[in-house]
């Protein structure tokens, strides 16, 4: 049973990892392009209403990444919070009030939005 609890966040933590490094690269490098793109020395020009579309892109897609990320944080602490209770009852502690119905519609509405 300690086997499967220690490979159970083992598991958790290396799908966390694997899933930041792979967003943050894709996100990354694609908000370099584009900024290189019209900012380099064979830059762009556009009309002054598609540069402020442009901008907006790029406010909201860090904000999408930073959203992201947080709902990578929550799922994290959720992870060890279970693994904990699952501990404590490997241990033969009593445990706690079950996790609430709210902390998983806040997880749904970030990785939604």
């Amino acid at each position: 049973m300690i086997s499967e609890f220690n490979q159970h966040q083992q598991d958790a933590r290396a799908r966390t990892d694997t899933l930041a490094k792979v967003i943050f690269l894709l996100s990354g490098g694609a908000l370099t392009l584009s900024i290189n793109a019209f900012t380099g020395k064979n830059s762009v020009t556009f009309p002054a209403d598609l540069v402020s579309a442009l901008q907006w892109s790029w406010g909201l897609f860090f904000g999408s990444v930073s959203s992201l990320l947080l709902l990578i944080v929550l799922v994290l602490i959720n992870s060890f919070v279970f693994g904990e209770r699952w501990r404590r009852q490997l241990n033969g502690e009593k445990s706690r009030k079950p996790q609430s119905s709210s902390v998983l519609l806040v997880f749904w509405c970030r990785g939604s939005a």
